[in-house]
């Protein structure tokens, strides 16, 4: 009877072995898959790709045919049997949920974006006197919005999966994690640029921002010291910047409130007139001081939201729309402008010329990153403008409670944590000292 038992073991043991091996082999195959169509998702995270017709739908063919492959050996009776098992049956379940995720993506939502941005590329964007043609921008809400939910359902289902423990099953998990995020990101980049770029630039009615433009060389909180201060009127797509005027102008009174002062009042004393504002770290009082100042200012007109710029924004800017020459000759590029703003200026510049050096660029970079819009710049621009909010070199805020989504609910006006069922702490800094380090 013992060597019955014995026997029986010995051939379970085989058998598990077998299968065990099987399993393996399988795993690699579909780690090999997996890796080939997430190489070729990763040229979708281009926009020159997206929009050539071609190129995109080679490498989602290649994808599908990829994620196809993965997702049916990942679904086979051994690995459903596998998947049921202690220890590697958690890991098993994950490999599966990827695979039915990322070929979902592949087959159903990718040539549908595809098909959108081609749509939006083939558009004419140029209208009259150098007035953008926002009306195909708002055509194509409807399509990006559905891409967008799709996207964001499939990378949260993704995201649901348990992590692997197994080495090799979690760095497949990983960079499928990185991609998707990515491409999650660039939708929802591209889903509120067509939201924001029409209502932000008068398709709804004529509009008037106020421009701050900052220095991080004197730290804020929320930036860095105010400047200049102008405007940007935009009216069904033409846009206009107006001149800027340095801080000195605006120095007129004081726009903090009690709590304010009491936070802000040792040991380094903030005055809160228009230089300091960005010391509270929240862009909707930010918006509201600032324009206090401006109305009280020679220049007071009506505003309906506030844009906040500062040198790395500046520069990003500089490297979509080409290289700015000043008056000295200094040729400024999408890689020197931050430090020549934070730093050169104040070695090489006269101080009684610095304003106008400031203003020149400021008004020059924007009067060129919304104007001449084609499908490129504005995806160029959507992209680089959710990276930029997130580390606080760009603000976009309105005072039109229904657009506020697209500029607040989008990220684009960072406000301190004020959450009291999920309090945060923030950490910010400021100082007091013209030392322009």
């Amino acid at each position: 009877m013992t060597l019955i038992v014995l026997a029986v073991l010995i051939v379970l043991l085989a058998i598990a072995a077998v299968f065990g091996m099987q399993l393996y082999k399988q795993a690699k195959s579909v780690k090999a898959h997996e890796s080939q169509a997430i190489s070729s998702l990763s040229a979708i995270n281009d926009p020159a790709k997206l929009k050539d017709a071609a190129a995109s739908q080679a490498y989602i063919a290649q994808a599908q045919q990829q994620t196809a492959q993965a997702k049916q050996i990942a679904h086979g009776s051994l690995w459903n049997v596998a998947a049921k098992m202690p220890f590697v049956g958690s890991d098993i379940a994950t490999v599966q949920g990827m695979t039915e995720v990322v070929d979902n993506l592949a087959q159903q939502t990718l040539p549908s974006l595809t098909t959108a941005v081609q749509q939006l590329a083939g558009a004419n964007l140029s209208g009259a006197e150098g007035q953008l043609n926002l009306q195909p921008i708002a055509d194509a809400q409807g399509n990006f919005d559905k891409l967008n939910q799709q996207v964001q359902q499939q990378n949260k289902q993704y995201n649901s999966l348990a992590e692997p423990k197994i080495g090799m099953v979690k760095k497949a998990y990983q960079q499928g994690k990185d991609q998707l995020d990515n491409i999650a990101d660039l939708v929802g980049q591209v889903s509120n640029a067509t939201h924001m770029l029409p209502s932000f630039l008068g398709q709804n009615g004529a509009r008037t921002y106020l421009l701050a433009a900052q220095t991080t060389s004197e730290t804020r909180s929320g930036g860095g010291l105010v400047g200049s201060l102008g405007t940007m009127t935009a009216d069904h797509g033409k846009i206009a910047v107006g001149d800027f005027h340095p801080n000195g102008e605006f120095v007129n009174g004081n726009n903090g409130t009690a709590e304010e002062h009491a936070v802000f009042n040792r040991p380094l004393g903030f005055s809160f007139d228009v230089r300091d504002t960005f010391a509270v770290p929240d862009v909707s009082r930010n918006a509201e001081m600032l324009n206090a100042s401006w109305q009280r200012s020679q220049y007071a007109c009506n505003i309906d939201g506030l844009i906040s710029v500062d040198p790395v924004f500046i520069q990003k800017m500089v490297e979509i729309n080409g290289p700015v020459t000043l008056s000295n000759g200094t040729v400024l590029t999408g890689e020197n402008t931050a430090e020549y703003m934070l730093n050169t200026i104040y070695k090489d510049v006269p101080v009684a010329q610095q304003d106008e050096y400031f203003e020149y660029i400021a008004k020059t970079v924007m009067d060129g990153a919304f104007g001449n819009m084609t499908v490129d710049k504005m995806m160029k621009v959507a992209q680089s403008i959710g990276d930029l909010a997130e580390n606080r070199h760009f603000y976009a805020y309105t005072f039109h409670e229904d657009e506020a989504k697209y500029f607040q609910g989008a990220g684009l006006a960072k406000n301190a944590p004020e959450s009291e069922t999920n309090p945060e702490t923030g950490i910010y800094i400021s100082e007091q000292n013209p030392s322009k380090m």
